[in-house]
């Protein structure tokens, strides 16, 4: 696993967790989509 790979596993359930708090729901399932999913996710 290459070190992005790493970032990216660690940066997701943070960001999915940060959603779940600020909107005041339960995240149950998610799906990456596409490359530009995950980007839009993680505003880059």
């Amino acid at each position: 696993m290459t070190d992005h790979e790493k970032l990216v596993q660690q940066i997701i359930p943070a960001k999915l967790k940060e959603i779940e708090q600020r909107e005041n729901v339960r995240i149950l399932h998610c799906v990456e989509s596409g490359s530009r999913a995950i980007l839009e996710l993680l505003h880059i």
